[in-house]
């Protein structure tokens, strides 16, 4: 974030760090340090299989896709419910 008047030697310092957090090996350094991957797509070839396997996205086979149809045809029964679950807690 480069805040709001931020003289130029500032906002291209901000960029800079911003730049560097999106390279790849930059972001490897990093999850071999905490069990966090970074969004490079480059980085999974960085890393060691088994640190691969502390990340939580390795669970790809447990996932699932939300039905967005759904939710878009229920959102107003959905929040309805919602409401009235929050208010007998």
């Amino acid at each position: 974030m480069v805040p709001k008047g931020a003289n130029r030697a500032a906002k291209a310092a901000a960029m800079k760090l911003l730049h560097y957090f999106t390279v790849a090996e930059h972001q490897a350094e990093a999850a071999r340090i905490i069990s966090y991957t970074g969004a490079s797509p480059e980085l999974t070839p960085l890393l060691p299989k088994e640190k691969m396997a502390e990340f939580p996205t390795v669970y790809r086979d447990q996932q699932f896709q939300h039905d967005v149809k759904w939710w878009f045809d229920n959102a107003d029964m959905v929040e309805r419910r919602w409401q009235q679950f929050k208010l007998g807690m």
